[in-house]
């Protein structure tokens, strides 16, 4: 009797168990699937707006990279060839603008989004004028003057793009802390319920932190690449022009308070249009990124900084340095560059660069950029003079 009576209560045991188990697994396997289907999600939009803020970011790059061009341009047709170019980096700005506008934005990012449009419309203008001025063939001096205007414009922009970088950085931070909120409350659900089978509820939890574990670590991969764009140039993974910016004006801050001296070397590629002309930018994008490498092991010390300036220009930082120092750097690079042997257009040329140096003793009443237009004005003379040397300015 016994027997027959424990046998029910074992198979109505069983079948509650069962049931307890079944319903366990379909509500874990339910809740893994929307857990997955949020991340999978997330991941899917972070990197369609990563294409996306990177298409921005490397059309307005383009395009004033293509003004700057247009500035040293003296033949119609080139002229005429670069206008073409400039206005099909806004048909790129466009279709990216237009491909985010789709996707799911905070609230932070359609705010920078705004923010970015308005400054783009504010440049538009000026961007006409010195188109305007060049067609017209207006002095020099005009055109450099309407383009000075224009550069503070040119950070807010990029700023502005770092900023829209910034704020999905923050939302996916948010979704992530939000998904660990949902499957911590779920996992306890479930733990509650698995008390007639914890085995299962051990294996099942396993499986979905291991699970966990490798979204949140590609969620943590894309945030890093996120931030590594804000600071490093795509190209030759140098830093890029703000954060030179930033480590410049650091650097001319502690030697002022030093009273020691900052040397900085400017360094242009010569005849790079050509080269790309010739043999596409392909080519032309892996020899900015050997001559970045050169650099970045001429320019050793941990104080010193490289940098992508700009287009086929490079900016190497060299702060507590003296001038006859800072020239020996200057013809490594110089030297080493040459050692690349890199065939240029013609069969005699190889690609060689050009290099402005300077060096001031900063103080409270000048800016970091002075030392910066001084290297600049070195590297003009260092071209004038024939290319392929380095010209010293000699500080007043």
């Amino acid at each position: 009797m016994k027997t027959n009576k424990i046998k029910p209560v074992l198979f109505v045991g069983l079948i509650s168990i069962l049931i307890l188990m079944a319903a366990s697994i379909r509500s874990s396997l339910e809740h893994m699937s929307d857990y997955n289907k949020k991340t999978s999600s997330l991941i899917t939009q972070n990197n369609l707006k990563t294409q996306y803020y990177l298409a921005l970011q490397t059309s307005i790059y383009h395009r004033h990279i293509s003004i700057r061009n247009l500035y040293l341009l003296k033949d119609e047709f080139d002229q005429d060839d670069e206008i073409m170019r400039f206005r099909s980096y806004a048909t790129d700005f466009i279709k990216a603008r237009d491909q985010l506008l789709l996707l799911n934005l905070s609230k932070g990012e359609i705010k920078g989004l705004d923010k970015l449009l308005e400054l783009v419309k504010a440049i538009q203008p000026e961007h006409e004028k010195i188109l305007e001025s060049i067609k017209s063939g207006e002095p020099k001096t005009k055109i450099l003057s309407i383009l000075e205007k224009r550069i503070h414009l040119q950070d807010k922009i990029v700023e502005s793009i770092e900023q829209i970088i910034h704020a999905q950085k923050i939302e996916s931070q948010n979704i992530i802390n939000n998904i660990k909120h949902e499957y911590r409350n779920t996992k306890n659900t479930i733990y509650l319920i698995y008390l007639a089978s914890f085995l299962l509820v051990v294996v099942i939890s396993y499986l979905v932190l291991r699970k966990t574990q490798k979204l949140e670590d590609r969620l943590i991969k894309a945030n890093k690449n996120l931030e590594q764009l804000a600071t490093k140039d795509s190209l030759t993974g140098l830093y890029n022009r703000r954060q030179f910016n930033h480590e410049i004006e650091s650097d001319w801050l502690h030697c002022s308070r030093g009273n020691t001296p900052l040397s900085v070397i400017m360094i242009d590629v010569d005849n790079f249009k050509q080269y790309n002309d010739a043999f596409g930018h392909v080519r032309g994008d892996n020899v900015l990124r050997k001559i970045g490498m050169k650099l970045g092991k001429v320019v050793q010390r941990e104080t010193d900084i490289v940098a992508r300036y700009g287009g086929e220009e490079f900016v190497a930082v060299l702060p507590s340095t003296s001038q006859e120092y800072a020239a020996e750097i200057a013809y490594k690079i110089l030297q080493s560059v040459r050692d690349l042997n890199i065939k240029h257009v013609s069969e005699n040329e190889i690609v060689t660069v050009s290099i402005g140096l300077a060096t001031k003793i900063p103080n409270h009443n000048t800016e970091y950029m002075s030392i910066v237009e001084s290297a600049d004005e070195a590297l003009y003379q260092a071209k004038e003079m024939g290319r392929n040397q380095i010209y010293i300015k000699k500080d007043n």
